[in-house]
Parts: structure tokens; C-alpha cells; sequence
């Protein structure tokens, strides 16, 4: 009697592990499912994250489907992740809300140095804006995790390791969980090492310079792009120097945030909201219209992506960069604009795009 209670005993044991395992199996598949659907329907991340993260929970470290990568550091506290460099891929990385209960900032993506008693040595001298010009990151506080969005630039001038790191949950003493992203120059966009075309009313140049126009709009309020089927375009309106200062403590130099700098990210913008997913169209001489590119250019990519939340306020300097991968087919000459809001006025960056050239 005794062994056939053990026996049933084992028989439901096994019975509720088969049906665990099959519910997170399927719920696997409606999650690729849902996030498939988001992709080829143009209805971007947004929906899906609302489902992924916030409903259904993420039962995996790492996710690529497509162009998107996920590492989800918030589940696997003493976990990392590790990532090649591609200027089409989406990396979003899911961190925990930090003991300290710091909001997360731009200063947690560094360029590596190397590993120290299990933990990544902090090369907070050097902004991650000096080691990546043109690279996005931004921040949306969700769900009880911060949602990094990462955007790595099209222009690659050398190879170079960085690293986002995320802090232990609240409740865990464990080591800092860190993504690692390898950049290769030679896997950059413009391979030849020239910048992205593009209009750069932040003026920035030498080592902040990413976009081929660099121009201040108190000397130049016009810039006019020329540019082809298959390449991608540019636009930003923050000057990043501007955005640091170097002071001498104890004969070391050290760069921190400018508190005191002219730019002020909350009048800084560029327009139209969400340029380059959204364009400027002259209709007529005094009649302009802003309308979705993809009106236009059906097969355009843009970054970063669009979302229906808000974002964090602590990537703001991130916020006037944007980009434009022009598709093969272009049927048409197009022209269309953004431009930056600046309290002295504005600075336009006209886009004239080349239809194709058939063979």
C-alpha cells in the first residue's frame, strides 16, 4: 500500500512538471509569435514590450529575433551578456531598480577596461559620447526595471569594447551584471571610415564628430543634404563638449557634467517630434505638412524607435540624434526636412533623397 502511494505520488509530480513545462513552452511561443507580429506589422517595440516585460514576464537572459536583442539582467542578477556590434540591431538591455535607488544615466555605459575582483573596473573620465559619437542610449522606467535602449552608431572610427552595467536588485548583495558590446570598425556602416552624411547643429567636431556637416546655426541656419538610395543620413542639434568640462584635481584631469552649459536640453529640440520617423513636407510656399516617412519611403528604417511612453530626462542630450537608412528603391526624387529648435532660432536640415538609377 505504502509503495503504490510513493508510485502515485511520483506519477502527479512528474504530471504537474510535464504540464510547467509545457505551459512556458508555449508561452514561449506566443511571446516570438507576438513579438513577429510587431516587427513585420510596423507597429515597432513598443506593444510588444508592453506584453513581454510587463505581462508576461521574461523567463530567458538573452533574446534576438530579428534586429532586436534583449538581455535581461533584472531576472538574472549575477548573470552577464555578451553582444557583436551591429549598426542594424536594437539592443535593449532590462536592469534592476538599484538599492540606492539612483535613477540609471549614461554614466553605467563606459568603454571596458577589464574585470577586478569579479567586478567591471568603472571608466567613469571618459563619457561613453567621447568613446562612441553618435551613439543613442535611452531610458524608460517601467515595470519595476529600467529599459535601456541602446543604438550604436553607423560610424566606427576604431574597434572598441563597452560596457553597460546594471546594479544588483534592491534585496541581493551579488555581483553588478554588466552587458558587453564588441565594436568592430570594420563591420561600421561606411567602412571606408568617412562620417554619415548628415547636419550637425551641435557643430561638433574632432573626436565628437560623427556626421559630415558640422555647422552652427547663428552662421548657417540652412544645411542641404544630398544622398542616395541604400545610404543613411543624419541629424543631431547638441553640442557634446559643451555638454562636459575638465577640471584638475590633485594633478589628475576629470571630466564631469557641465551643470552651468549653454545648452539647455529642454529648449534644444529637434523638430518635427520624433524626426526621422516623422518629416516636414512643403505642400506649397507657405503650406508645410509633417507626415510619417514611411508615406514616403515605405521601406525606410529610422532610429531610434518611437514610443508611446515617456522617457527618461536624463538621456535628453541623446534626444536631438537621429538617423535614416534609405531604402534600395526610392521610385522618386523626395525632398523633405527637419530641423533644430534653438531659443535664437531654428537650423534646417534640408534632405534631398535621389530616386534610383535603373540598370
Amino acid at each position: 500500500m505504502l509503495l503504490f502511494h510513493m508510485t502515485r505520488k511520483k506519477e502527479l509530480l512528474q504530471c504537474i512538471i510535464r504540464k510547467r513545462y509545457t505551459k512556458m513552452i508555449n508561452m514561449r511561443k506566443v511571446i516570438y509569435f507576438f513579438l513577429i507580429i510587431c516587427l513585420h506589422s510596423n507597429v515597432g517595440w513598443h506593444p510588444f514590450f508592453v506584453f513581454f516585460c510587463g505581462v508576461s514576464g521574461l523567463y530567458v537572459k538573452e533574446l534576438q529575433v530579428g534586429n532586436y536583442y534583449i538581455c535581461n539582467l533584472k531576472d538574472y542578477a549575477n548573470e552577464t551578456c555578451t553582444v557583436n556590434y551591429d549598426y542594424n540591431k536594437m539592443i535593449k538591455l532590462l536592469c534592476p531598480i538599484n538599492k540606492s535607488y539612483e535613477e540609471y544615466d549614461d554614466r553605467y555605459c563606459f568603454k571596458f577596461i577589464g574585470i577586478r575582483d569579479r567586478l567591471v573596473i568603472n571608466n567613469q573620465e571618459e563619457p561613453i559620447m567621447d568613446t562612441l559619437p553618435g551613439i543613442i542610449i535611452e531610458n524608460l522606467n517601467m515595470f519595476d526595471r529600467y529599459n535601456v535602449g541602446i543604438y550604436m552608431p553607423f560610424y566606427v572610427k576604431e574597434d572598441i569594447t563597452i560596457v553597460c552595467t546594471c546594479e544588483s536588485s534592491k534585496d541581493s548583495e551579488a555581483i553588478t551584471p554588466y552587458l558587453k558590446i564588441h565594436v568592430k570598425a570594420n563591420n561600421s556602416f561606411n567602412k571606408e571610415g568617412e562620417f554619415i552624411k548628415g547636419c550637425d547643429y551641435g557643430n561638433n567636431k574632432g573626436k565628437h564628430q560623427f556626421l559630415t556637416n558640422t555647422l552652427k546655426q547663428e552662421e548657417n541656419f540652412l544645411c542641404e543634404i544630398n544622398a542616395n538610395p541604400g545610404e543613411v543620413v543624419g541629424m543631431n542639434c547638441i553640442n557634446f563638449e559643451e555638454y562636459t568640462t575638465t577640471t584638475t584635481i590633485n594633478n589628475k584631469k576629470k571630466k564631469h557634467q557641465n551643470k552651468n552649459n549653454k545648452n539647455n536640453f529642454d529648449v534644444i529640440q529637434l523638430r518635427p517630434p520624433h524626426c526621422f520617423s516623422n518629416v516636414s513636407i512643403s505642400m506649397s510656399f507657405l503650406r508645410v505638412v509633417t507626415m510619417n516617412v514611411n508615406n514616403l519611403l515605405p521601406e525606410a528604417k529610422y532610429y531610434p524607435e518611437v514610443y508611446s511612453f515617456p522617457k527618461d530626462k536624463k538621456f535628453q542630450k541623446y534626444s536631438t540624434i537621429s538617423y535614416l537608412w534609405i531604402p534600395e528603391n526610392v521610385p522618386h526624387d523626395i525632398l523633405f526636412y527637419c530641423h533644430c529648435n534653438f531659443p535664437q532660432g531654428k537650423g534646417i536640415g534640408l534632405f534631398n533623397i535621389n530616386k534610383t538609377v535603373e540598370s
